[in-house]
Order: structure tokens, then C-alpha cells, then sequence
């Protein structure tokens, strides 16, 4: 990849995430009210937002994201919630 292409994923990059600043301080507020439900919403949420991100830059730059990886991520962290299983 030349140092062009590379730029112009920065600034897509810088963009997005200049748009995406009010759900960030929805998740970052989210996770100070309340140490227990409130924090696992917020986790999700926050996973979510990652996912959205890691695949336009991984379809920005040629890659394939990981739909696999994502939903064992995700069951994994669904089972410690549940308390089903402890870290």
C-alpha cells in the first residue's frame, strides 16, 4: 500500500471517528452510573462500535474481518456475565 492510500485512510479514519464522538461519551458516561448492568451494556456497546470500525478498515485496506472471532468474543463474554463462567 502506498504512503497515499495510506493518508487517505487516516483522514477516513479521523473523519469517522470525529462523527462517532457522542457515542463515545455515551459509552465512557454509561459506564460510571452503575458497576454492574449498566458497565455490561456499555462493554457491549463499546465491542459493537469496535466491530463497525475494524470492519470498514479492514474493507478500507483489502481484509476480511472475523464474523467467527466476533461471535466467540462475544458468547465468551455472555457466559461471564452469566456467571457462568469466571475468569
Amino acid at each position: 500500500m502506498n504512503d497515499f492510500h495510506k493518508d487517505k485512510v487516516i483522514q477516513w479514519l479521523v473523519r469517522w471517528a470525529e462523527k462517532q464522538e457522542a457515542a463515545r461519551a455515551m459509552l465512557l458516561n454509561r459506564s460510571r452510573a452503575n458497576p454492574n448492568d449498566e458497565n455490561w451494556d456499555a462493554l457491549f456497546r463499546t465491542i459493537a462500535l469496535f466491530r463497525k470500525v475494524s470492519s470498514e478498515v479492514a474493507g478500507q485496506l483489502g481484509f476480511a474481518s472475523s464474523d467467527d472471532l466476533h461471535r466467540r468474543v462475544i458468547e465468551y463474554l455472555k457466559k461471564v456475565q452469566n456467571k457462568e463462567l469466571f475468569v
